[in-house]
């Protein structure tokens, strides 16, 4: 796995956790009719780890199996 995949997983399950954790808290123990946002947190970081890690296509590699640094940054047009 990618570093860059993994920090982006890592980031995503977190904010995944405080949205669990913030539905729970909502729901059972402040009763504040607030479990809604915890729902949609909790889903929109489970859709994010999804795309990325079945999303994001892999960077061309190297005959030596690294990446290429100059090929992952490709420099887009802008038409003028």
């Amino acid at each position: 796995m990618q570093k860059r995949k993994l920090a982006y997983t890592l980031i995503l399950v977190g904010l995944m956790f405080v949205g669990v954790v913030h539905f729970v808290l909502a729901t059972f123990a402040f009763d504040t009719g607030l479990d809604d946002v915890g729902i949609l947190i909790a889903g929109l970081a489970f859709v994010g780890i999804l795309l990325v890690n079945f999303g994001m296509p892999a960077p061309p590699e190297d005959e030596d199996g690294e990446t290429d640094p100059e090929v992952e940054a490709e420099p887009t047009s802008d038409g003028d």
